[in-house]
């Protein structure tokens, strides 16, 4: 009872046909009748009305109440499956932190059983069940499994145990030795490298020319999709991900047909084609460098060697070294107005002899000030000064040559 009610709409109204109500939970027909005591004094009187909808076999059958409804509708059939599969209640738990934790008993304090698992540890089900059974089998290459030895132990006891040779490779390769198998599998490693009686040299290959290999079509697709929204650094950085993360096969393939993608923003400032590409693979040796990996890792062209003597500068100072210097930028200077030189003058003096100082330019918003700084960074970037042009605004940085915002 609710605030002195059913919660669940106790007396039902009678009504003469059994039909579907909004809900789609039936309204069952029910007569009117008169009214039956169902206590000994007679004080509780009820009707028709107050009937749960239930089956007489099923009540003697089993002894208990049942609640039998007729699904006359999707949300029937939806109540149904919502009640196995809703779950258990939630559980709230609080962690402190203290001194002398008996940690297991703060295991048995904080395990929790709901009901439907209990019920099934109970009746002893089944958790989970393979058929038919099937168990991941170790590889690895040749002498370069794993053996676990005790630090205390010599490392030529440990090696000369035979039982530190075997493997569940191994031993696989020694199962199919047997001549009463029927359909074996390979029995050494270099079975493995042989396929149609074809001898290959690396187990990549044999492993490709069996068809276990997934096809590059998906990196594929990614790289297509990135040459038509990403910039080229990023395009670069992409392409170290996949080669590192994703293992393609066909690399020189990738290369071949992406590589002038990430070399588009070379092109203005390098004329030189064998130039603009070994430019592009220092630049992917760097990246690769970050995940310990080489370019020898991967089947991409070799670097040549006029270019092997690679800059020791880090990467964000060659990025700033880099920048294409406008000529218009330069001729800049020559029109600045007398307050506009005044600034250019104080502050190129101060960066050239190396003095620490701040400064402010007062003046209003608009491309004045714009036209000052982007003729100041183009000077001070001839002289092979490092400038990092620094904006509040995302619209001011664009204006800058490699403007950024403070928080990027």
């Amino acid at each position: 009872m609710v605030n002195g009610k059913c919660k669940k709409n106790f007396p039902k109204p009678f009504v003469e046909y059994t039909s579907r109500g909004n809900d789609s939970y039936p309204l069952y027909r029910r007569r009117e009748g008169g009214q039956v005591s169902i206590t000994n004094n007679d004080n509780v009187f009820i009707d028709n009305g107050w009937v749960v909808p239930y089956n007489p076999w099923l009540l003697l059958k089993y002894d208990c109440h049942i609640n039998v409804e007729v699904c006359g509708g999707i949300k029937c059939v939806k109540y149904i499956y919502k009640y196995i599969h809703k779950g258990p209640d939630r559980v709230a738990l609080e962690l402190r932190n203290g001194q002398n934790c008996d940690e297991i008993q703060q295991y048995v304090d904080g395990r929790w059983i709901c009901a439907p698992e209990a019920l099934w540890r109970i009746f002893s089900f089944e958790f989970s069940r393979m058929y038919p059974s099937v168990i991941r089998l170790q590889l690895h290459t040749p002498n370069q499994h794993l053996v676990y030895f005790d630090p205390q132990q010599h490392v030529s006891d440990r090696l000369a145990d035979d039982d530190n040779s075997k493997t569940m490779l191994t031993e696989f390769f020694k199962i199919n030795c047997d001549p009463h198998l029927t359909g074996k599998g390979p029995t050494s490693f270099e079975d493995l490298m042989i396929v149609n009686g074809v001898t290959y040299s690396t187990f990549k290959e044999s492993a490709q020319m069996r068809g276990l290999l997934q096809q590059d079509d998906y990196i594929k697709q990614c790289l297509e999709e990135a040459r038509s929204v990403k910039m080229s650094s990023s395009f670069r950085r992409l392409f170290v991900s996949i080669l590192v993360f994703c293992q393609p096969k066909t690399v020189r393939e990738l290369w071949d047909e992406f590589h002038p993608c990430m070399c588009e923003d070379y092109g203005r400032e390098i004329s030189s084609n064998n130039l603009i590409i070994n430019k592009l693979l220092l630049e992917i040796r760097r990246l690769l460098h970050q995940y310990k990996k080489k370019l020898d890792d991967f089947d991409l062209p070799s670097i040549s060697a006029e270019f092997l003597e690679d800059t020791t500068l880090p990467r964000i100072i060659e990025d700033e070294l880099s920048y294409h210097i406008s000529d218009d930028d330069l001729r800049a200077i020559e029109r600045l107005n007398a307050q506009q030189r005044i600034a250019f003058d104080t502050i190129v003096e101060s960066i050239m002899q190396n003095q620490s100082k701040l400064f402010f330019i007062d003046g209003p918003g608009g491309t004045g000030k714009t036209f000052l700084y982007r003729s100041m960074l183009a000077h001070l970037r001839k002289t092979g000064k490092i400038i990092i042009a620094v904006a509040t605004s995302g619209i001011a940085a664009t204006l800058l040559q490699g403007g950024r915002t403070a928080h990027s």
